[in-house]
């Protein structure tokens, strides 16, 4: 898509550092992790855990938090370790980026794409997202592996409030790790 918002260089870094542990067959686990250098980007990184959807429209789907470094929180006014993200999500987007995480296991793929962070006070902030999908190595669960990069620093401005819902932007790309990317685009709510 063509629009103003352009993938960061931290973005194509991460994903540079998930191509070099991703195995010619399957996906990444969790114990390969500790063999990457995310050293600089560790403040912006997220990890949850993906329960699949029970019903349609991506109904039942969970993605528990369950680590986040202190750069997101700085920058977004909160710490989002512990939150359930879809209960985050705008209801319009849910289906959709279930869809997303749903495909990044199925096509051994990732994922980049604008977000946009709401906050409490009416402010919208444009945010730098790329997923990654792997396998806990003691368990099997399905788990994802994020760089959450806001636009701008909020940390000095109290009175924008605290982020509190999520929703797609019109910017996204799939990135091929060497098994290919879905065929459906899936880039915005109104489809390709």
């Amino acid at each position: 898509m063509n629009t103003k918002y352009v993938r960061s260089e931290a973005s194509k870094r991460f994903e540079q550092r998930w191509y070099a542990i991703w195995p010619e067959q399957g996906l990444p686990t969790s114990d390969m992790l500790y063999h990457v250098d995310f050293k600089e980007l560790a403040p912006f990184i997220l990890h949850g855990n993906f329960i699949r959807p029970t019903a349609a429209r991506g109904y039942g789907a969970r993605f528990e938090v369950f680590a986040a470094g202190d750069g997101i929180a700085s920058r977004l006014n909160v710490d989002v370790t512990g939150f359930e993200y879809f209960q985050r999500l705008l209801p319009k987007d849910r289906a959709l980026i279930v869809d997303v995480f749903e495909a990044l296991f199925e096509d051994k793929c990732g994922r980049w794409r604008v977000m946009f962070y709401n906050f409490d006070k009416g402010m919208k902030v444009p945010v730098d997202t790329t997923f990654f999908p792997y396998l806990c190595s003691k368990t099997g669960v399905e788990q994802i592996g994020s760089l959450i990069i806001p636009a701008q620093t909020l940390k000095d401005c109290p009175q924008v409030g605290r982020a509190y819902s999520a929703e797609a932007g019109p910017d996204a790309e799939w990135l091929d790790m060497g098994s290919g990317v879905p065929d459906n685009v899936m880039l915005t709510l109104a489809g390709e």
